[in-house]
């Protein structure tokens, strides 16, 4: 007899090894109890993580769709709102370097690789010394895998 609810799906189905939930699997270990495996444990071995290219493409994705949710100043508008939305874009620039840094480093791009990524992005954003270093200081701190 099968569990409530399982009509029809068989000891099969109550035996399978893994059983995929979300963004975990659960695999039943050799004591018999369930570990769980989460999928970024699968997904960070993919070669794509480990191309400055992909990094690239995806920063300049996320800060063109944070950009797009507020409109453009035009001529119209006053020095004091184009000074607000150019400190607007630095801090998009600055929020999404911040985001990725931390993601690169954790899907195990080495230090250099993710210093490199900022510096060049930075340098494209024009970002303030100030803002560089802190995020900077953020990627050197990060422990090492």
């Amino acid at each position: 007899m099968g569990l409530p609810g399982r009509a029809g799906l068989g000891n099969a189905a109550l035996e399978r090894p893994c059983v995929h939930q979300g963004l975990m699997r659960a695999t039943p270990s050799s004591h018999g109890e369930t570990e769980k495996v989460f999928l970024y444990t699968y997904m960070r071995d993919q070669p794509i993580w480990q191309s400055l290219r992909f990094w690239n493409a995806a920063f300049f994705d996320a800060v063109q769709c944070e950009r797009s949710r507020r409109p453009m100043p035009t001529n119209t508008d006053g020095n004091e709102t184009v000074t607000d939305d150019k400190q607007f874009q630095e801090n998009i620039t600055f929020g999404q370097l911040g985001t990725f840094a931390c993601n690169m480093r954790s899907f195990g791009l080495s230090k250099e690789l993710c210093l490199e990524f900022l510096r060049k992005q930075s340098t494209i954003a024009n970002l303030r010394k100030d803002q560089v270093k802190l995020l900077r200081d953020n990627i050197e701190r990060f422990k090492e895998n």
